[in-house]
């Protein structure tokens, strides 16, 4: 989160509260939401540029808290609520500040299955289906999900000779591979060829977080647009009131 204030230029506020008092500080208020309102939107400006097929969801990712007569100060940063799937804080922060990545929500769906081991990641294999964004299919991994868990039932219930399990289990696409297989690295796998034999990766199992560079200069990109638009902004917004006040014999 980056805050807008006048910070180390504060001096030229500070002059200009002695003179026109309640008109600086209300031309301070709307300066810093305009330059936040700039901020947001040039910050989305560059998310296509940064990330491969942003989602709608990361579009919309940006929120500011606007200042007031009560706090000269304004806020933009990125949302930490979501009604569904992960908060844009918890995968877009990492860009900013580059590290390790946090366990993503198909990962604890994984992990509360008991698929993926707790503490591990997953990245996709060459089979992986990806949406229209880059991301996990939701319907591929949907199907796994239900594959396995088909196969877990029918081996805990003692099924696995009878003609209907084993009809069931033939059309099983996909398994999962946990640590110490001897023949698969961990993951998931789809089958494939005449008989189903062939093994292709859809998911990767790895112990190590992955890592994120830093990719998107949040803060450079938001400090460039509050130099050049904050002090210019306010000056404006401070022509513009004390010109109402003097055309209403007041001021504010």
């Amino acid at each position: 989160m980056f805050t807008i204030d006048f910070g180390r230029d504060a001096r030229e506020f500070e002059r200009a509260m002695q003179t026109f008092g309640r008109d600086a500080k209300w031309a301070a208020v709307v300066a810093t939401n305009k330059v936040a309102g700039m901020v947001k939107e040039r910050l989305t400006a560059e998310l296509p540029s940064i990330f491969d097929r942003p989602t709608p969801f990361t579009m919309r990712s940006m929120f500011v808290r606007r200042a007031s007569m009560a706090k000269l100060f304004a806020e933009v940063g990125f949302k930490d609520f979501a009604a569904k799937g992960t908060p844009a804080t918890k995968y877009l922060r990492p860009q900013v500040d580059g590290g390790p990545r946090r366990a993503k929500r198909f990962e604890r769906l994984l992990q509360s299955a008991g698929i993926l081991p707790s503490g591990w990641f997953a990245m996709p294999g060459d089979n992986a289906e990806l949406d229209a964004f880059g991301n996990m299919s939701r319907g591929q991994l949907t199907k796994a999900l239900s594959h396995i868990r088909s196969f877990a039932a029918d081996r805990g219930q003692n099924r696995s000779q009878t003609r209907k399990s084993r009809g069931k289990r033939r059309k099983e696409q996909y398994f999962a591979a946990k640590p110490g297989n001897p023949g698969l690295a961990p993951g998931i796998y789809k089958r494939a060829g005449a008989k189903g034999r062939d093994a292709q990766p859809v998911l990767f199992f790895v112990r190590k977080a992955p890592t994120y560079r830093k990719r998107f200069p949040f803060d450079r990109i938001t400090a460039a647009v509050v130099k050049q638009h904050l002090a210019p902004e306010f000056r404006a917004a401070l022509e513009q009131a004390v010109a109402a006040s003097r055309a209403k014999g007041f001021r504010r």
